[in-house]
């Protein structure tokens, strides 16, 4: 536990391995549904790191994964189809690249009628793709913070995780981010 955003924060170690994991279930399991991702992150350092996932693609039951990616220095939201393989990702390239030792506010969302997968940073521009009906597969995989893909660990702080099954609206994202 460290100092978060609002309150207190998971404080993660990647050279630990830790993580924290929900095992599936009805409130956490997404699939081809309208629903939004949010929460606080700190980088201790910039590098690839695993924010949150639902199941684990080594595994075979990814539904999405939440990550910043050391290779474009951008954050970034993969849904898998099958969950096995990344079907589609989205980079947030309107916020542009991170910098260590600071709170970022990451949102990340399927909008099942757009057929679209999006991503915001600090309530910036909406980075968006379409999925070309590749939509996430229910799976029964644990929804997991601090971990992606089974490996990739996160150094930092993760606060305030929230999941929504709906896609919230701008007005809502603004009002959590200015909260």
């Amino acid at each position: 536990v460290a100092a978060g955003k609002l309150g207190s924060a998971a404080l993660f170690v990647a050279a630990n391995s830790e993580f924290l994991s929900i095992a599936d279930n009805a409130d956490v399991s997404t699939g081809n549904i309208d629903f939004t991702l949010a929460t606080w992150v700190y980088l201790d350092t910039i590098d690839d790191w695993g924010i949150g996932s639902k199941g684990g693609l080594g595994a075979g039951n990814s539904e999405w994964e939440l990550y910043y990616a050391l290779a474009v220095n951008r954050f970034r939201f993969t849904i898998s189809a099958n969950g096995t393989t990344v079907s589609d990702t989205v980079t947030a390239t309107a916020f542009g690249a991170a910098s260590s030792a600071t709170f970022y506010f990451v949102v990340a969302w399927h909008d099942a009628a757009a057929d679209t997968i999006n991503i915001q940073v600090n309530n910036g521009g909406v980075d968006s793709i379409a999925t070309g009906g590749d939509a996430p597969v229910d799976r029964a995989g644990a929804l997991r913070l601090g971990l992606v893909d089974g490996a990739t660990h996160f150094s930092g702080r993760i606060d305030e995780f929230g999941v929504w099954k709906r896609v919230l609206t701008a007005a809502e994202r603004t009002e959590l981010y200015r909260s």
